[in-house]
């Protein structure tokens, strides 16, 4: 597992905790805790074991979702997160358009691959060629 990935995490459920899998995924969830403990200290996020297929500890899962989501409103941390996928929603939407504009604009698409083919031999650093490409987008502003 990734550790950013981790160290991320509000809530954790090992899934698939049925059958003759049981004993091993509750040890790979006690395995966990115990890392998370020593890397995350008091920020220990709920570590559960669940099996989908069974319905075991999916109850837990929905009330642990809840708790914390009731926490996250009551501190002022959802709303301030909303507030950042919003905005990270917004320049992925922005960065796409912008790809999508030189794609489907000849005169774009042909400036972009000029624009490469000077990165490529030297001619421009990335941050130049980019600079001249969105300046060709932008009409010149009068002082």
């Amino acid at each position: 597992m990734k550790r950013g990935l981790l160290e991320a995490a509000d809530l954790i459920a090992f899934n698939k905790a049925d059958g003759d899998r049981v004993s091993v995924v509750e040890n790979e969830a006690a395995a966990l805790r115990a890392s998370l403990a020593i890397t995350r200290g008091q920020q220990l996020p709920p570590v559960l074991v669940i099996s989908g297929h069974e319905g075991t500890g999916v109850a837990n899962l929905w009330q642990a979702f809840g708790e914390y989501r009731q926490e996250a409103e009551r501190s002022g941390a959802f709303s301030v997160r909303r507030v950042a996928q919003r905005k990270a929603w917004f320049e992925a939407a922005l960065d796409d358009a912008l790809r999508e504009l030189f794609v489907r604009r000849p005169e774009l698409l042909a400036a972009r691959v000029a624009a490469e083919q000077s990165v490529e031999s030297g001619a421009l650093s990335p941050l130049e060629a980019v600079e001249r490409l969105v300046a060709g987008l932008v009409p010149a502003q009068r002082a």
